[in-house]
């Protein structure tokens, strides 16, 4: 499919822009949203300077939908993280060091041991980590890391875009289950020199191989951009591993059906291409595609759906622009005005403004009822947790802002075995942050509560919210989300008043909390109604001491109790 801006990919630009207008920036401030420093100027040092972490849990947000945040301080630069099996984490740290914090979110203070040297300098160094699929009986880490190239002096600017050059490595080890990796080697060295900025990301598909994606964001100097070695015009150059999605067998080397084995002139690790800088890269949970976030220049972020063969644009077109405002070229911005082109990729998502995206994970658990299947990415320059409404039909829809009070540059997010969110925050004085739900917890005691199996709305209210629910709301919250036995299941246990904070902080997508306070309780109504809880005579109060009595539970022929 050729890249166009088809009506849909207009819509979620647009919803975007709306979702983000209350931080909307000017066009100079704008211009920094992004890890993209001016010309020979320091590069990667952003969230330098004191630590604002608190040192103790904070609970923020709105009423209804707040926030537990516990940090773990003591981390320089954390970059990714993966879960053990016992529930501890392994998590890179840009300089070079791998480190583990244990389930109990303990920090051990010695790093493992058997990282190679790494090119720490613009952005640049030890970046990904994750297990083999097969981890629980070989034992093996895969990372990857810069490898300064032959001749380079590390020493000599080296933290600008002009400093030393170095190529992206996939490397593996055994680990030993406490202090080391060892049989230590690099499975793939890329042909991706650069000065500048290139984020390293990997994934295991579902096939078992290896998705690496390399970055190529930034001109050479001869082309008005700021690095010394590397241009992003190599995303375009089919013998070059800059700017692509690689395809790899666990030990490195080329699966046989990759889309350009055997075409001349054509790398065969390649899998996609025209990528600009992929932060983030997944499986999705359902789907079993690789869903990939990257940077645009100014503006422009993207999600893709990564799919064998295909160009996602850059630096041919861009829905950003250059950081002098130019709509082309100015060292930074796309080839042609147009914003799509043919035999290009549109992106399933766009942001505008910038969010500067780190990490990616699509929500699977039930700690957060009402967030299951959707979309979590950090900011960087935006600093915060931002999520995106996916529905039913795996597509996207309201868009939040989360955690903005931190001021952190959130730079990883992932979500744990039990369920919660886990993300590492982009600074010198870096901390790991658990993310657990604040609010009310499940009911463990009935008393003076009134279940809403007992009739607690009636049928024209119900009427009322359907009416509004299917003129306001649909598009985006398709009645799949709200109904169903999985979705009892998670409620069940919770109380009316939360239901209605969820609904009334993520509906209508226009105007989110905009509406009555009797016509979000009119929407709940529907929602009982669709979920075959009983109706009453009288409507479902919209009081907040009124809907915290009112408890939800499964209908018995859904597997509740029977009264």
């Amino acid at each position: 499919m050729g890249r166009r801006l088809s009506l849909g990919s207009l819509f979620v630009w647009l919803v975007t822009t709306v979702a983000l207008s209350a931080t909307a920036l000017g066009p100079a401030q704008e211009a920094a949203q992004h890890d993209q420093p001016q010309r020979q100027r320091v590069a990667g040092r952003e969230g330098s300077g004191p630590d604002t972490l608190p040192d103790h849990p904070v609970v923020m947000g709105r009423r209804g939908q707040q926030l537990r945040i516990t940090p773990v301080k003591g981390l320089e630069r954390p970059w990714a993280l993966a879960f053990l099996p016992n529930g501890d984490m392994l998590i890179t740290e840009r300089p070079g060091r791998l480190r583990i914090v244990r389930s109990d979110l303990t920090l051990d203070p010695r790093p493992i041991a058997g990282i190679p040297p790494v090119l720490d300098s613009a952005y640049k160094g030890l970046m990904d980590v994750a297990l083999h699929p097969d981890f629980e009986t070989n034992r093996l880490v895969y990372f990857t890391y810069t490898k300064v190239l032959p001749g380079e002096d590390v020493t000599k600017d080296w933290d600008t875009l002009i400093g030393p050059a170095g190529t992206a490595v996939l490397a593996r080890g055994r680990y030993d289950g406490a202090y080391a990796l060892t049989d230590v080697e690099d499975v793939f060295v890329a042909d991706a020199a650069t000065s500048g900025v290139s984020a390293v990301r990997i994934v295991f598909g579902r096939d078992g191989k290896i998705y690496m994606a390399i970055g190529a964001p930034n001109r050479h100097l001869t082309r008005g951009g700021t690095n010394r070695v590397g241009t992003s015009e190599e995303a375009q150059d089919p013998v070059s591993h800059s700017g692509k999605v690689l395809r790899l067998n666990d030990d490195g080397t080329v699966p046989p059906d990759n889309p350009f084995v055997g075409k001349p002139g054509h790398r065969p690790e390649i899998y996609a291409l025209g990528v600009r800088n992929i932060t983030g890269m997944i499986v999705h949970p359902t789907t079993g595609e690789v869903w990939a976030v990257e940077h645009g220049p100014l503006g422009g972020d993207e999600l893709n759906i990564i799919r064998a063969g295909l160009n996602y644009g850059w630096p041919v077109v861009s829905l950003g622009r250059a950081y002098s405002g130019d709509r082309t070229g100015a060292g930074f911005g796309p080839e042609l005005p147009q914003l799509s082109a043919p035999g290009m990729e549109d992106p399933f998502i766009a942001w505008l403004p910038s969010i500067a995206p780190g990490g990616l994970v699509i929500y699977t658990g039930n700690r957060f009822p009402g967030w299951t299947g959707h979309l979590f990415t950090g900011g960087l320059r935006s600093t915060q947790l931002h999520r995106v409404v996916i529905n039913s039909r795996v597509l996207p829809g309201a868009h939040q802002s989360l955690l903005t009070e931190l001021g952190q540059r959130i730079r990883e997010v992932r979500e744990g075995p039990d369920g919660l969110l886990y993300l590492l925050t982009d600074h010198d004085a870096g901390a790991l942050l658990r993310v657990e739900p604040a609010d009310e917890p499940p009911v463990t005691t009935t008393a003076g509560m009134v279940s809403a199996r007992t009739g607690v709305y009636s049928t024209t209210q119900a009427e009322r919210g359907a009416a509004l629910y299917q003129t306001r709301c649909q598009t985006c919250h398709p009645a799949t989300e709200f109904s169903g036995s999985a979705f009892m299941r998670s409620w069940s246990g919770h109380t009316a008043h939360r239901l209605f904070t969820l609904i009334q902080t993520t509906m209508p997508p226009e105007n989110v909390g905009g509406l009555p306070r009797e016509s979000y309780a009119d929407l709940v109504a529907y929602i009982f109604e669709m979920n075959q809880l009983p109706a009453g005579r009288t409507d479902l109060p919209a009081t907040d001491e009124a809907l915290g009595r009112i408890l939800i539970e499964m209908p018995a022929d859904q597997g509740g109790r029977r009264r």
